[in-house]
């Protein structure tokens, strides 16, 4: 406390705001899509969608840059998930 608030009467908390928080959560359901991806391939479009519409909710909401990373992980994770199917149909 630094003394100059009235008693009982809280800091606002500093740190990330809310929608750099849907950026980052965004982004690590994206890796968690690339990496299962790579074995469930519809887990990997699921999540990839998760993190594309984080990252565009963190982007209306005003976030800096880590809705851009969960939009191009969750892009990614998606081609992983198409790329993973189309090897398993094909042998």
């Amino acid at each position: 406390m630094s003394g100059t608030g009235r008693a009982g009467e809280a800091e606002p908390q500093r740190g990330i705001a809310q929608s750099d928080t849907l950026g980052v959560a965004g982004t690590i359901l994206g890796v968690a899509g690339v990496v299962g991806g790579l074995f469930m391939p519809l887990a990997a479009w699921a999540l990839g969608l998760a993190a594309i519409v984080l990252g565009i909710i963190a982007r209306t909401r005003g976030a800096g840059g880590a809705w851009i990373a969960a939009v191009v992980v969750g892009a990614l994770s998606i081609v992983c998930g198409i790329v993973v199917q189309l090897v398993v149909l094909n042998q």
